[in-house]
């Protein structure tokens, strides 16, 4: 499944930024994560610790990532067989904070535009 990242108006990756931002050994695997995620797709949500789909969402997934006590969360759709990577953050309570959840539905509405 070819993975692409959400770009902005002005050219720029939220998702992108975020795994820069991280410490060097975090965003490499964070991006190990997501090449994975780009070899298996979606059969990954066999292995609920590494991926989920979001309770009441149809179509909004949560890839899992964790190193050393942190936990990161990539938000994606799935949109003509391409996952599109549209918000990201480090997780610090166990449900999903509803504000990444409505960035990532307003985003994924930008690209089914």
């Amino acid at each position: 499944m070819k993975v692409r990242m959400w770009v902005n108006d002005s050219g720029s990756s939220p998702v992108e930024r975020f795994i820069n931002e991280q410490p060097a050994k975090h965003g490499a695997r964070i991006v190990k994560d997501i090449i994975f995620l780009e070899k298996v797709g979606l059969e990954l949500l066999g292995n609920p610790s590494r991926l989920k789909q979001l309770k009441g969402y149809k179509n909004l997934f949560e890839l899992k990532v964790s190193i050393q006590g942190v936990y990161y969360r990539i938000l994606f759709t799935v949109i003509r067989g391409e996952a599109w990577l549209v918000e990201a953050f480090k997780k610090k309570d166990n449900a999903t904070k509803k504000r990444y959840i409505e960035k990532a539905l307003v985003r994924i509405e930008m690209i089914e535009a």
